[in-house]
């Protein structure tokens, strides 16, 4: 489930798809079915890096860059995430960057649950 915080379409929020293959297309789905493009995964090898554009509530040509990388370590798993070329957006870069100080720790916290229960 997708929180309405994270939603670019507010209360509608439903869910979101994210393919588990190069070129797949990541969607926000709404909870009247309707679905808005997010971004495109650029890198996949599993259990070690995904890579994808993103471009949530923008065209495709604001996109910017993710990596997620993970490494295995005594007693776990260390997962990296780099988010890269803010300069894409513009004047509207350092304020859409501050958004993400806390976004992507919702969003691999989502991950980690999900993880956990299989």
């Amino acid at each position: 489930m997708v929180a309405a915080a994270h939603s670019f379409r507010g209360g509608g929020a439903g869910g979101v798809l994210f393919p588990r293959r190069l070129g797949g297309r990541i969607i926000e789905v709404l909870k009247d079915g309707t679905q808005w493009e997010w971004g495109r995964v650029i890198a996949w090898e599993p259990f070690h890096k995904v890579s994808f554009h993103w471009y949530p509530g923008r065209t495709a040509d604001t996109a910017q860059e993710v990596t997620v990388t993970f490494s295995e370590i005594p007693g776990g798993s260390l997962v990296e995430l780099v988010h890269t070329g803010w300069e894409n957006l513009g004047p509207e870069a350092q304020s859409r960057r501050e958004g993400y100080d806390t976004g992507w720790d919702f969003v691999l916290a989502k991950y980690i649950i999900a993880s956990e229960s299989g």
